[in-house]
């Protein structure tokens, strides 16, 4: 049986093999919290407990607009990476960029206690929640053309060199097992997708983007299914070979899907970062004519 040491050693990835991190249990908590938050002002909504004109209301209306503001330091910083003005990190913005993005528009709904008021007001909302949206839709885009949601930008290239390696990481795990019936499996989903990806003709049509995915999410299941059936019997090395193929087969199909639909979600990357500056420039305006408004009249 070939060593297990031996076989991680020479199937070295150019990034980690991807798993649920606490970036994941961050993120949920984050959403769950906006939820919450958006869920219990619209249910106090009617108690008039904020006045947008003073107090707490008021208040909230400043931080809320000021925060959003803020979001215009993540693309300067991008602009210029060694600033040494900006003291936090490219990366380190960019999560707050996305964590302002979510808070400043919760505080302007407590600010206006969930409702409309007068044009200008109404104006600025609309620019807001269009906004908001916008960056909602923008972030899972990013996911689709990123190692993860903070990692590096994925190229074709290097995803067909991962892919060939992880092929090749099955196939050696699938001798080290000593399993016909694994290997066999394993080598038929591996033409399989090989086929169903023609890595050299990768489409950006969202149709063949959607088709592809469906098959190599089925190929994934049924082979998930077969390993997952296979290490109830197991134990010892065995069963840690087969926690690896497992393991290699869910990155496998990951990197598949990346390499499927890069074309596709880079081109709408595109497309999305032109539309979505003017969304928020717009927002900009109105919250600025929204506060003279206010103050003036």
């Amino acid at each position: 049986m070939n060593s297990i040491a031996n076989i991680n050693h020479n199937t070295q990835l150019e990034r980690p093999v991807t798993r649920p991190s606490k970036t994941t249990f961050w993120t949920a908590a984050v959403a769950i919290s906006c939820v919450v938050a958006i869920v219990a002002g619209w249910q106090i909504r009617d108690e008039y407990l904020i006045n947008a004109e003073r107090g707490i209301g008021y208040a909230l209306g400043i931080i809320g607009g000021s925060f959003m503001l803020a979001l215009l330091i993540y693309p300067i910083r991008k602009r210029y990476p060694v600033a040494p003005a900006f003291v936090l990190s490219t990366p380190t913005w960019f999560k707050l960029h996305m964590l302002l993005g979510l808070i400043g528009p919760i505080l302007i709904l407590y600010h206006s206690n969930f409702g409309l008021g007068s044009t200008n007001a109404n104006i600025a909302l609309f620019c807001m929640l269009l906004m908001v949206t916008s960056g909602l839709i923008g972030r899972f885009i990013y996911s689709k053309i990123h190692m993860g949601l903070y990692g590096s930008k994925a190229h074709l290239a290097s995803l067909i060199k991962d892919q060939d390696q992880l092929s090749e990481a099955l196939l050696d795990l699938s001798l080290a097992i000593n399993s016909r019936e694994l290997g066999s499996s394993i080598k038929e989903h591996l033409e399989s997708v090989r086929a169903t990806l023609v890595q050299q003709n990768v489409s950006n049509n969202p149709l063949v983007v959607a088709t592809r995915n469906a098959q190599l999410t089925r190929s994934q299941r049924v082979l998930t299914k077969k390993i997952k059936l296979l290490r109830r019997d197991q134990a010892g090395e065995i069963e840690t070979s087969l926690e690896l193929v497992q393991n290699y087969v869910s990155e496998f199909f990951y990197t598949s899907r990346k390499i499927n639909g890069l074309a596709f979600y880079d081109r709408l990357f595109s497309i999305w970062h032109m539309l979505h500056l003017p969304i928020f420039f717009m927002l900009i305006i109105a919250g600025f004519v929204h506060v003279y408004a206010v103050h003036t009249y």
